[in-house]
């Protein structure tokens, strides 16, 4: 029973999400900059649904923090250290 009531908060929690944020007049054709890193991250994560990228940042209480980064890893080798070696004159 406590898992159908924690699965309807998540889920309550996630539809009021995406009411608010989804394409509207009021957030214009592609939604709000949240909708929009959300869509983001779901292509990343190469998720089939946004409900899996609300349902991932979602803590126990139904809070949505999402990162601000819409990168979920670093790739090996991008970015970090290298370079600085000698310079030919």
């Amino acid at each position: 029973m406590a898992q159908r009531e924690k699965f309807a908060t998540k889920q309550a929690a996630c539809t009021a999400w995406l009411n608010t944020n989804r394409p509207s007049e009021k957030n214009g054709l592609k939604g709000s900059a949240d909708y929009q890193r959300v869509q983001k991250l779901k292509r990343a994560f190469a998720f089939s649904n946004i409900n899996q990228v609300i349902y991932k940042y979602m803590d126990d209480k139904g809070n949505i923090k999402l990162p601000e980064s819409t990168t979920p890893t670093t790739k090996p080798g991008s970015g970090v250290g290298g370079g600085g070696g000698e310079v030919d004159a």
